[in-house]
């Protein structure tokens, strides 16, 4: 959860998903500026750091999208997707706050995370 589409307010929750779950060898975005940005954030993060700290996973590849291709990104928009039905879910037209908003996001993030990568009970 991010208030705004800035660069620093992405780069802040990159670290926060680094420090809850590991951190990402990869990642797949649109061409989002706030993408973009981030990423040359860490590649130049990245080139002034010690070999050991690189080597403890702080080089991220970041993979984008090719350019006016948005259905390409359909592996991330389909759990979006998924995400936002599990929080219409558990919202149900109700007011909540900040703090409950997070607490569902993470239950969703749960679900989601849970699923199987591949059909299961079928050989």
């Amino acid at each position: 959860v991010v208030k705004d589409l800035k660069a620093s307010t992405f780069f802040r929750a990159l670290k926060e998903l680094s420090c809850r779950h590991s951190t990402p060898q990869i990642l797949l975005s649109d061409n989002a500026t706030n993408f973009s940005a981030t990423n040359k954030l860490l590649k130049e993060i990245s080139k002034n750091l010690t070999v050991l700290t690189r080597e403890e996973g702080m080089n991220i590849e970041w993979r984008f999208i090719p350019v006016k291709a948005p259905w390409t990104g359909g592996v991330y928009e389909r759990l979006i997707g998924n995400l936002k039905r599990n929080l219409d879910k558990m919202n149900l037209c109700q007011s909540i706050n900040l703090d409950e908003f997070r607490e569902h996001v993470f239950e969703c993030e749960r679900v989601i995370n849970d699923r199987p990568l591949q059909q299961v009970g079928k050989n």
